[in-house]
């Protein structure tokens, strides 16, 4: 986490105010994360790395010194982060796995792909999320910073552009989630009391973990809905004013990215297939 944000905030101090420069070497930097990623590099660092190279220079164009604020925010979330978790493992660990009853024949291990694979893997992740960050950036939009980073971490995701039958997936978890987190907005309008906050992400939380570990086909929704749900609910449970707008807006944001990133990494896909590399 601690390189991430140095790394980001090296580019914000030295790079950003030549964008002649910082252009090509962020979009570099972009191609290896997400060379990085294919080639087994730890997930959650590559988020880290995203979030850092895509979200500091968005708000350093607007205010140099928020950088170095939002870099300390996203270090203690990180940490926070950890420590939780742990805490949660220690309270409920995992229960012993129970052993087989019979032998079972091994299921073949997945090929391995090859280094010309993990190249255009990267090479079609950077061409998603590259032209967005450039978009973005050039005209510092960055109310929209949002859906440039849910972009670069959707496109993370393996076979993200095999095919749009897999955008159609995610734009219905999407859209499962974003209800969702509309009706606990409305409900928390209605009583907006912490405690009862809380109930309504642990019942959010509850069913929507029975349905992911269910072992359905659809089960995968569930879980980039209560992402959603987390995302929209925490963006702004602590607004004021035209709070109820903005819970609209953050899904509208989170439902342009997922549609994006299924119809670019699908074109995308479909071209370079076509022409053969």
């Amino acid at each position: 986490f601690a390189l991430a944000c140095g790394v980001g905030l090296l580019l914000v101090k030295y790079l950003l105010p030549v964008p002649l420069v910082f252009v090509p070497f962020a979009g570099l930097l972009l191609f290896r994360i997400y060379h990085a990623k294919a080639t087994g590099a730890p997930p959650l660092m590559i988020v880290w790395l995203l979030i850092a190279l895509l979200a500091l220079p968005m708000v350093a164009i607007q205010a140099p010194q928020m950088a170095v604020f939002v870099a300390r925010g996203i270090l203690f979330g990180a940490a926070m982060t950890v420590v939780l978790v742990q805490l949660v493992w220690l309270v409920i660990p995992e229960p012993p796995t129970p052993a087989p009853a019979s032998a079972s024949p091994e299921k073949p291990a997945p090929p391995v792909p090859s280094a010309m694979d993990n190249l255009r893997n990267a090479a079609l992740s950077t061409a998603v999320v590259f032209p967005l960050m450039v978009y973005y950036l050039t005209l510092a939009k960055t109310g929209n910073a949002l859906i440039l980073i849910f972009v670069a971490i959707l496109s993370l995701q393996p076979g993200f552009a095999g095919s749009l039958q897999m955008g159609k997936a995610l734009i219905v978890g999407n859209a499962i989630g974003g209800m969702v987190a509309i009706v606990i907005y409305e409900l928390l309008v209605m009583v907006p009391v912490f405690p009862f906050m809380i109930l309504l992400t642990l019942l959010a939380g509850l069913v929507f973990g029975a349905q992911l570990f269910s072992g359905k086909k659809a089960a995968p929704l569930f879980g980039m809905a209560f992402s959603t749900v987390l995302l929209v609910i925490a963006s702004t449970t602590g607004s004021t004013g035209e709070a109820g707008s903005k819970v609209t807006t953050r899904v509208i944001q989170i439902m342009a990215a997922v549609i994006y990133v299924a119809v670019a990494g699908g074109l995308l896909n479909r071209l370079f297939r076509w022409k053969g590399t």
